[in-house]
């Protein structure tokens, strides 16, 4: 625990580098990132009188993109924390083919909470 910690604040002291990230410039900084995915096979059987005569196979690929802390840094100090987001994908394939590419809006968790006073 400790590790990772100390990971996500060498990434933040990062952002006081004033040469990469020039001042007045407002960065957002994603602390805890997931995605899950799942995929699945189905497939479609045709039938005709009883007899099976054809198998279609079908890729299915969902993704949940899950954004959740997001710190918005501004002159190398923390302005502002976001409970997240998260965004869903939906791929099908039908044998090599895509024939469904399609993501959700963006679902905010929480509003985001202004600091009255930027934390270093």
């Amino acid at each position: 625990m400790l590790v990772r910690a100390w990971e996500k604040y060498k990434v933040l002291s990062e952002w006081t580098n004033n040469e990469n990230f020039p001042p007045g410039r407002i960065n957002n900084v994603d602390l805890i990132f997931h995605t899950v995915k799942s995929e699945h096979h189905p497939r479609l059987e045709i039938m005709v009188n009883g007899i099976k005569t054809q198998e279609i196979e079908f890729k299915v690929e969902l993704s949940l993109l899950i954004h959740a802390i997001t710190l918005k840094l501004q002159d190398g100090r923390i302005k502002e924390i976001s409970a997240g987001n998260c965004r869903g994908e939906l791929k099908v394939w039908c044998e090599e083919c895509l024939i469904i590419d399609r993501k959700t809006r963006t679902i905010e968790f929480f509003q985001p909470v202004s600091l009255e006073k930027d934390v270093p």
